[in-house]
């Protein structure tokens, strides 16, 4: 979102939990604002998990407002995607609760020892639920 001319952007991140989430995924659309001092800094626990798709573009999996704090949710709605390669998690050793918690239906095809993720949003929408939500409660518009 914006404009940044550079390969690279070396940001601050802050994060109560120590490591930072969205560092678990290879990639991540990250929010972060350019400060009155130029340096730029990361919204906090403002990420999107993006996977590459079979029409060429991007998108998350799963529960658009998975993320969002509950008074944010809004009328968006996940719809079938392709992944390309498909988006398959292995579950051997999880227990059922917690199969059910990560890899919820409609979200996820399941068999006994692998979740396939269906279900998810374009890049667009899914910047929209942020925009709409969190980005926007921030004071930070999609415009």
């Amino acid at each position: 979102h914006g404009e940044y001319a550079g390969e690279k952007i070396e940001f601050e991140a802050y994060d109560h939990y120590g490591f930072p989430s969205f560092a678990n995924y290879e990639t991540v659309v990250l929010f972060v604002s350019l400060a009155d001092d130029g340096s730029y800094y990361h919204q906090k626990y403002q990420y999107i998990p993006v996977y590459p798709t079979a029409n060429g573009t991007w998108a998350g999996c799963g529960d658009p407002y998975a993320r969002e704090p509950d008074m944010h949710r809004g009328i968006i709605e996940a719809h079938n995607i392709e992944f390309d390669p498909p988006l398959v998690f292995d579950i051997r050793g999880l227990t059922q609760r917690e199969v059910r918690e990560r890899f919820p239906r409609p979200y996820f095809r399941r068999s006994r020892t692998r979740a396939e993720c269906v279900k998810g949003n374009s890049l667009d929408e899914l910047l929209r639920v942020k925009f709409d939500g969190v980005m926007g409660a921030r004071g930070y518009s999609d415009s």
